[in-house]
């Protein structure tokens, strides 16, 4: 089915073919709504989807590859300073762990591509 991503100011942005379910899964915090008119549906790729995805995850956390892989490296890098293994860093710090699960959860996705 037709699905429209709405701005906040409720207007169209994008319209994507797919379920109501996968709408509230990978759009949880954004406005969406099944489209009035299901004729002549825009069919995305498989990897245009996953892009987007990709890009709204990225959107709604406020974080860009570029900066999770600086946080993650530095954090990684003042934790082995201090003395501190990886997993002693995952354990210890609840910031590293959710952005590194964060980060995984895009590379599935991107391995995708």
């Amino acid at each position: 089915m037709r699905i429209e991503l709405l701005n906040e100011a409720g207007e169209v942005t994008n319209a994507i073919t797919a379920s109501e379910e996968f709408a509230r899964a990978y759009y949880p915090h954004e406005q969406w709504r099944v489209a009035a008119a299901q004729d002549g549906e825009t069919e995305l790729t498989t990897k245009e989807l996953v892009q987007l995805i990709i890009e709204r995850l990225e959107r709604d956390q406020l974080m860009p590859r570029i900066n999770r892989e600086f946080i993650l490296g530095a954090m990684k890098k003042e934790a082995e300073e201090a003395g501190y293994t990886e997993a002693q860093l995952e354990a210890k710090n609840k910031g590293y762990r959710l952005l590194k699960q964060f980060d995984a959860q895009i590379a599935a996705l991107r391995a995708q591509l």
